[in-house]
């Protein structure tokens, strides 16, 4: 990305004179208005180069358009006066003030509709763009392959990209106006809640390519059907090039099939012959190897992930680099480099009246603006602001230049302390604010300063997931980390989270997802809060996640909360002490058991993905290992646990225990367990419900009184003809 700034330097120090934000183009706002045909009062006519939706984003008075949009909860004809006040001067509205009417410096452009007005200024400033554009639509990993490919294409174009997850209807516009002459490539996010939307983006958009990923039924907006969902989302590449997609989604290929032309059409597909891409997966303790063939080129790619939506999101930005011809020599290169996409502008309370916005998504030029943006939406007069900003990655320029560029964006947003993280920083001091401090890694900075050092501050964190930000942000959080609970308790991650949720009925992760969207039901109901920053205050990761969730738990869409009448759900807050009544017979029983073996079929799981393992027993079912575990009998089958320490994985197997003279089972792993004493309770019956509750009741009732802890790391649950047994290894506890 190239900046225009035209520096001088003096006594070491640098002084800007002029920096022309992303080389936005410059409009007369006569040429705007003849886009937009309004009625217009135009008194001067001036240069815009930035539309401005929300008054708290303010950072260039003289050269903003400000679009007064109306929602429900809100009009933003009522800043009109303030932003006048600030400087701004010109103005997109239905309905002149009638106390700026008198101002003679001021520009009005009246429009019947102030949304479809900027969408026909976006669509008229894209049209003068002939350039390969990539838009990204579907229910999950819109956001997350819009960065993988920005990440991979990078060394290639020159690429504008969406801020964050602006894709919405007005998200859209304000992206493709980030389009300027230097623009090689342009990516695109496209997200839709009802019928009729699609069709307005795919006309401001107009994509070269499409890439559609994984279409779900969330109910959280307004079609009847997936089917439905799914007419609409493919709408985007009626004018398209190229479409990539998952052809194993039968439903999404059927109608892709029936619409477009085959030559329009690379599916991939983990069967041979079915799409243009053949996939086969490979799955590692903490990687996954693709092998591929597209035409005449095939290879193998080693993803640093093993988690089935990352896989998907990379197949589909290999898809995307295949289709433009990339060499699978750089490809794989390219994917070796690839990291996960972080934390999106988190916001908590953090330490000494402090609040922390978290942002490790990405960390280049253009995102550090729209970090900066956010931050000074959520700044108060209370509060100083500071900001912890790592180095940027994926810039093509890393020169004096850049760093005028940021240090300008850093005035303009009103920063009253800074602190680069980073080497390079250290060479440009001079040129920030004078309150600034400059460490050379976060370690460094670590151990020089403390929590202490921050008070009554808005702080934003910034910066990749490699820079491991999230120390900082640990350390200036309020919020309670189970991880660390686990920790306190002296116990394992796994075990705290099988305990909780053993006693409480859910997962720590439900229970606090629960709490925050209570407490979202009542910032939106009780307080003058839009919907994208009470999804951002209570950490989803987008709108769309938001309102996928807050419609699972409360039956209506965020924005009905806001009305009055409407029912909504509370989930209290749980107090972690237990209560024992008595009166309720637990039978178990004590056994000593000498070193035995046993053989199993083992599988790795995580607390997230541990609602996988019923299919993991209906596989070794379907493929007859399970009448050998069994030796054709249902007696004396294990389903066995095992936790690594400090591991975020733990070994899950279904197998049984190898006797004298036995032979160890086809594929099988030998599992040696040490001599112990054994609690074992009977279950009566097989049903999940009564192993669930049983598994409570130990926890709860048993374990909470008892002289016996948990001596070891696994634990098993024996199956014969009708019953379960849950056995657990045991020691007395220390005093």
């Amino acid at each position: 990305m190239k900046y225009v700034v035209r520096v001088w330097q003096y006594h070491q120090s640098v002084v800007i004179l002029h920096i022309n934000r992303h080389l936005n183009m410059k409009y007369k706002i006569s040429e705007i208005a003849s886009i937009i045909s309004p009625e217009s009062i135009i008194r001067h006519d001036d240069e815009i180069n930035v539309l401005l939706t929300d008054s708290r984003s303010l950072a260039f008075p003289s050269s903003s358009l400000f679009f007064a949009i109306k929602t429900k909860g809100n009009d933003g004809h009522q800043y009109i006066e303030s932003l006048y006040e600030s400087g701004v001067r010109n103005f997109v509205i239905t309905k002149i003030p009638q106390n700026l009417l008198h101002k003679k410096d001021a520009n009005f452009l009246v429009v019947e509709n102030v949304v479809e007005a900027l969408q026909l200024l976006a669509k008229a400033h894209r049209q003068k763009f002939k350039i390969p554009t990539i838009a990204i639509a579907g229910s999950k990993g819109k956001t997350t392959v819009k960065e993988w490919l920005f990440q991979l294409l990078t060394d290639d174009y020159n690429i504008t990209r969406s801020p964050r997850s602006f894709n919405s209807q007005i998200g859209v516009p304000l992206s493709l106006w980030e389009i300027n002459p230097q623009t090689e490539l342009a990516l695109i996010e496209a997200g839709i809640s009802q019928k009729g939307e699609m069709q307005v983006l795919k006309q401001l958009i107009n994509p070269t390519s499409v890439i559609i990923t994984n279409i779900e039924d969330d109910h959280s907006s307004d079609f009847s059907s997936i089917t439905e969902k799914i007419e609409e989302e493919i709408i985007l590449a009626e004018s398209a090039q190229t479409i990539i997609y998952n052809a194993d989604d039968e439903q999404l290929a059927s109608k892709l099939a029936s619409k477009y032309q085959q030559n329009k059409l690379i599916g991939w597909s983990q069967i041979a012959g079915k799409a243009s891409i053949h996939i086969e997966i490979s799955h590692h303790d903490t990687t996954t190897t693709i092998k591929y063939k597209f035409g005449n080129k095939s290879d193998l790619l080693s993803l640093p992930f093993t988690s089935k939506h990352d896989i998907e999101n990379s197949i589909n930005a290999l898809a995307m680099l295949l289709s433009l011809g990339v060499a699978t020599t750089d490809i794989n290169k390219r994917f070796l480099q690839l990291h996960k996409i972080g934390t999106r502008l988190n916001v908590s309370d953090g330490v000494n009246n402090c609040s922390i916005i978290y942002d490790s998504f990405t960390c280049d030029y253009t995102s550090l603006w729209s970090a900066l943006d956010f931050m000074c939406r959520r700044a108060t007069i209370d509060k100083s602001r500071t900001l912890i900003l790592g180095e940027l990655q994926h810039e093509r320029t890393y020169n004096d230049e850049l760093f005028a560029a940021i240090a300008y964006l850093i005035e303009k947003a009103k920063i009253d302390r800074f602190i680069g993280i980073g080497e390079s920083y250290l060479n440009y001091r001079n040129i920030f604010i004078s309150n600034s401090q400059f460490y050379s890694s976060t370690e460094e900075f670590m151990s020089a300063m403390s929590t202490s050092d921050f008070s009554n501050e808005l702080i934003l964190i910034k910066g990749s997931p490699e820079h491991e930000f999230s120390h900082i942000e640990e350390n200036l959080e309020e919020e309670i980390n189970y991880e660390k609970v686990a920790q306190q308790i002296g116990m394992s991650s796994y075990y705290f989270h099988r305990i909780f949720s053993a006693i409480i009925g859910i997962s720590p992760a439900e229970y606090i997802r629960n709490r925050r969207l209570t407490c979202a039901a009542e910032d939106l109901s009780r307080n003058n809060y839009n919907i994208l920053e009470v999804a951002i205050k209570y950490k989803f990761e987008s709108n769309e996640a938001f309102t996928r969730a807050f419609t699972k738990f409360h039956g209506i869409l965020p924005k009905l909360a806001k009305q009055k009448g409407n029912e909504l759900k509370a989930f209290s807050k749980i107090k972690l002490d237990i209560q024992i009544d008595g009166g309720k017979i637990l039978n178990y029983r004590i056994e000593e058991k000498e070193e035995f073996e046993i053989s199993a079929i083992i599988r790795n799981f995580t607390i997230e993905n541990k609602a996988e393992i019923p299919m993991f027993w209906d596989e070794v079912k379907e493929n007859g290992k399970l009448k050998e575990i069994s030796q054709n009998s249902t007696r004396n089958v294990l389903g066995i646990c095992i936790v690594e320490e400090n591991k975020k994985e733990y070994k899950y197997g279904i197998g049984r225990e190898i006797y004298d003279n036995d032979s160890n089972i086809n594929d099988a792993e030998l599992i040696k367990v040490p001599k112990s004493k054994w609690i074992v309770f009977k279950c009566q019956g097989q049903k999940p419900k009564d192993i669930n509750e049983l598994w409570s009741r130990i926890y709860r009732e048993y374990f909470a009184t008892s002289e016996y802890k948990q001596s070891m790391n696994i634990d098993f649950e024996l199956y014969d003809d009708k019953n379960t047994e849950i056995w657990i290894p045991i020691e007395e506890k220390k005093v």
